[in-house]
């Protein structure tokens, strides 16, 4: 069996979070889980392949079961990593979204919308740490 390439998320407990992300901070941490993510796919898709390979060859050996169960508890680590993944990608998306329109309407924007905004920014920045 190939030795497993298993990317894991960061360790995120106990972990220094700013407490307001940057619009490039939040560029960095979209691409970084955006690519986490695809890494987590394709492992799941060889994971996959390499079980439908093992349970052919199951009935010639029956040292393969532990290795498929392995590769079954593999497979569903690896999914729910991903939704996680996914989750987070979601709300920084959002939060890039809030700082987007902030930096667009900029000077333009009355003390209400700005307020507003920011308010959303407060949320989706409280959101994150919380989810981080």
């Amino acid at each position: 069996m190939r030795p497993s390439f298993r990317p894991k998320l960061e360790p995120l407990e106990g972990r220094d979070v700013p407490s307001t992300l940057t619009h490039s901070q939040v560029h960095v941490l979209i691409n970084r889980h955006q690519l986490q993510a695809a890494q987590v796919q394709a492992e799941i898709t060889l994971d996959r392949r390499e079980l439908v390979v093992l349970q052919q060859a199951g009935a010639q050996s029956p040292r393969t079961g532990p290795a498929a169960a392995h590769l079954r508890a593999d497979i569903s680590a690896d999914r729910v990593a991903l939704q996680k993944l996914g989750r987070l990608v979601g709300l920084l998306s959002r939060l890039d979204a809030v700082q987007d329109t902030e930096l667009m309407l900029g000077p333009a924007a009355n003390q209400t919308q700005l307020r507003a905004l920011q308010r959303r920014d407060a949320a989706l920045q409280h959101q994150v740490a919380a989810f981080m």
